[in-house]
Protein backbone atom coordinates (compact mmCIF):
# COMPACT_ATOMS: atom_id res chain seq x y z
CA UNK A 1 0.00 0.00 0.00
CA UNK A 2 1.61 3.57 -0.82
CA UNK A 3 1.55 6.12 1.83
CA UNK A 4 3.47 9.50 2.14
CA UNK A 5 5.78 10.80 5.25
CA UNK A 6 6.94 14.88 4.82
CA UNK A 7 9.50 16.16 6.57
CA UNK A 8 9.05 19.99 7.45
CA UNK A 9 12.48 22.14 7.46
CA UNK A 10 13.25 25.58 8.85
CA UNK A 11 17.05 25.89 8.48
CA UNK A 12 18.87 23.13 10.05
CA UNK A 13 15.53 21.93 12.34
CA UNK A 14 12.70 19.77 10.55
CA UNK A 15 8.94 19.58 12.73
CA UNK A 16 7.93 16.26 13.80
CA UNK A 17 5.40 15.21 16.34
CA UNK A 18 4.39 12.44 18.44
CA UNK A 19 1.73 9.63 16.39
CA UNK A 20 -0.99 8.93 17.55
CA UNK A 21 -1.94 5.90 15.98
CA UNK A 22 -1.62 3.24 13.55
CA UNK A 23 2.05 2.71 12.60
CA UNK A 24 4.54 3.89 15.17
CA UNK A 25 2.29 4.93 17.36
CA UNK A 26 3.66 6.92 20.17
CA UNK A 27 6.32 7.34 18.07
CA UNK A 28 7.84 10.83 16.95
CA UNK A 29 7.66 11.02 13.43
CA UNK A 30 6.98 13.48 9.78
CA UNK A 31 3.50 14.34 8.91
CA UNK A 32 1.79 11.35 6.41
CA UNK A 33 -0.60 8.87 5.12
CA UNK A 34 -2.47 7.29 2.55
CA UNK A 35 -3.81 8.68 -0.16
CA UNK A 36 -7.80 8.96 -0.65
CA UNK A 37 -10.00 9.04 -3.76
CA UNK A 38 -9.51 12.94 -4.61
CA UNK A 39 -5.69 13.38 -4.54
CA UNK A 40 -4.51 13.96 -7.67
CA UNK A 41 -0.97 12.09 -7.32
CA UNK A 42 1.22 10.85 -3.98
CA UNK A 43 2.20 14.48 -3.98
CA UNK A 44 -0.89 15.82 -3.25
CA UNK A 45 -1.45 13.20 -0.94
CA UNK A 46 1.48 13.86 0.93
CA UNK A 47 0.90 17.90 0.88
CA UNK A 48 -2.87 16.97 2.16
CA UNK A 49 -1.73 15.27 5.05
CA UNK A 50 0.78 17.29 6.29
CA UNK A 51 -1.85 20.15 6.35
CA UNK A 52 -4.31 17.94 8.43
CA UNK A 53 -1.75 16.26 10.69
CA UNK A 54 -0.11 19.37 11.18
CA UNK A 55 -2.86 21.43 12.07
CA UNK A 56 -5.81 23.88 10.24
CA UNK A 57 -3.09 26.56 10.43
CA UNK A 58 -0.62 24.84 8.80
CA UNK A 59 -0.44 25.68 4.90
CA UNK A 60 1.31 24.65 2.06
CA UNK A 61 1.22 23.20 -2.08
CA UNK A 62 2.12 20.15 -3.48
CA UNK A 63 4.62 21.78 -5.79
CA UNK A 64 6.41 22.98 -2.58
CA UNK A 65 7.40 18.90 -1.36
CA UNK A 66 10.57 17.62 -2.39
CA UNK A 67 11.03 14.05 -3.02
CA UNK A 68 13.37 12.63 -1.03
CA UNK A 69 13.04 8.81 -0.88
CA UNK A 70 10.85 5.82 -1.54
CA UNK A 71 11.39 3.20 0.94
CA UNK A 72 9.33 -0.23 1.04
CA UNK A 73 8.43 -1.66 4.33
CA UNK A 74 8.02 -5.16 5.61
CA UNK A 75 6.31 -6.70 8.71
CA UNK A 76 8.04 -9.23 10.31
CA UNK A 77 6.10 -11.87 9.09
CA UNK A 78 5.87 -10.75 5.19
CA UNK A 79 7.43 -13.35 3.54
CA UNK A 80 6.00 -12.01 -0.13
CA UNK A 81 8.19 -9.50 -2.21
CA UNK A 82 5.09 -6.85 -2.08
CA UNK A 83 5.87 -4.54 1.13
CA UNK A 84 3.42 -3.79 3.42
CA UNK A 85 3.97 -0.28 2.59
CA UNK A 86 5.74 1.72 0.15
CA UNK A 87 6.49 4.87 1.60
CA UNK A 88 7.21 8.00 -0.64
CA UNK A 89 9.16 10.40 1.42
CA UNK A 90 9.24 13.77 1.35
CA UNK A 91 10.88 17.53 2.66
CA UNK A 92 9.52 20.67 2.56
CA UNK A 93 10.99 24.52 3.42
CA UNK A 94 7.78 26.60 1.61
CA UNK A 95 5.35 26.73 4.03
CA UNK A 96 3.29 28.56 6.58
CA UNK A 97 1.27 28.51 9.83
CA UNK A 98 2.21 27.27 13.25
CA UNK A 99 1.78 23.45 13.68
CA UNK A 100 -0.78 21.85 17.12
CA UNK A 101 -1.49 19.20 18.14
CA UNK A 102 -4.64 16.92 16.32
CA UNK A 103 -6.26 14.10 15.94
CA UNK A 104 -3.62 12.19 14.42
CA UNK A 105 -0.45 13.54 15.84
CA UNK A 106 0.41 15.13 18.91
CA UNK A 107 3.32 17.92 20.90
CA UNK A 108 4.73 19.06 17.31
CA UNK A 109 7.90 20.54 18.03
CA UNK A 110 10.88 21.56 15.85
CA UNK A 111 13.99 18.98 16.09
CA UNK A 112 18.08 19.74 15.31
CA UNK A 113 18.51 17.62 12.09
CA UNK A 114 22.23 17.05 13.45
CA UNK A 115 20.84 15.79 16.96
CA UNK A 116 17.33 14.13 16.36
CA UNK A 117 16.11 12.06 19.33
CA UNK A 118 16.29 8.45 17.48
CA UNK A 119 15.06 6.45 20.70
CA UNK A 120 12.10 8.26 20.48
CA UNK A 121 11.47 7.32 16.68
CA UNK A 122 10.93 3.76 14.99
CA UNK A 123 14.67 1.94 14.93
CA UNK A 124 14.69 2.66 10.83
CA UNK A 125 14.25 5.69 11.00
CA UNK A 126 18.12 6.23 12.73
CA UNK A 127 19.29 4.59 9.13
CA UNK A 128 17.25 7.12 6.72
CA UNK A 129 16.21 9.97 7.91
CA UNK A 130 19.66 11.72 7.89
CA UNK A 131 19.87 10.62 4.38
CA UNK A 132 16.50 12.44 3.71
CA UNK A 133 17.46 15.25 5.87
CA UNK A 134 20.72 15.72 3.80
CA UNK A 135 21.33 17.61 0.56
CA UNK A 136 22.26 14.44 -0.84
CA UNK A 137 20.94 12.03 -3.74
CA UNK A 138 17.30 10.67 -3.51
CA UNK A 139 17.21 7.02 -2.92
CA UNK A 140 15.35 3.96 -2.71
CA UNK A 141 14.77 1.59 -0.01
CA UNK A 142 13.91 -1.36 1.84
CA UNK A 143 13.54 -2.04 5.69
CA UNK A 144 12.04 -5.54 7.74
CA UNK A 145 11.25 -5.36 11.26
CA UNK A 146 10.75 -8.05 13.91
CA UNK A 147 7.69 -9.15 15.34
CA UNK A 148 6.99 -6.40 17.46
CA UNK A 149 9.01 -3.45 15.32
CA UNK A 150 11.14 -2.65 17.93
CA UNK A 151 14.02 -3.72 15.35
CA UNK A 152 15.18 -3.49 11.98
CA UNK A 153 16.10 -7.01 11.14
CA UNK A 154 17.38 -6.41 7.22
CA UNK A 155 17.55 -3.06 5.49
CA UNK A 156 19.18 -1.43 2.15
CA UNK A 157 19.46 1.74 0.37
CA UNK A 158 20.49 2.70 -2.63
CA UNK A 159 20.64 5.87 -4.54
CA UNK A 160 18.44 6.39 -7.87
CA UNK A 161 17.23 9.44 -9.29
CA UNK A 162 12.96 9.67 -8.31
CA UNK A 163 10.67 11.18 -9.95
CA UNK A 164 6.70 11.64 -9.27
Amino acid sequence: MKATLVYPLKANYTLMATKLKKVGRNKLNGFGGKPKPKDISIRHTAAREFMEEAGSEINTKPENLVIRAEIDFYNFDNKTNEPNWSVVIFTVRDFTGLAETTLEMEKPLYYNINDLPFEEMLPADREFLPRVLSDGPTFRGTVRFNADMTAVTESNYYDIALEI
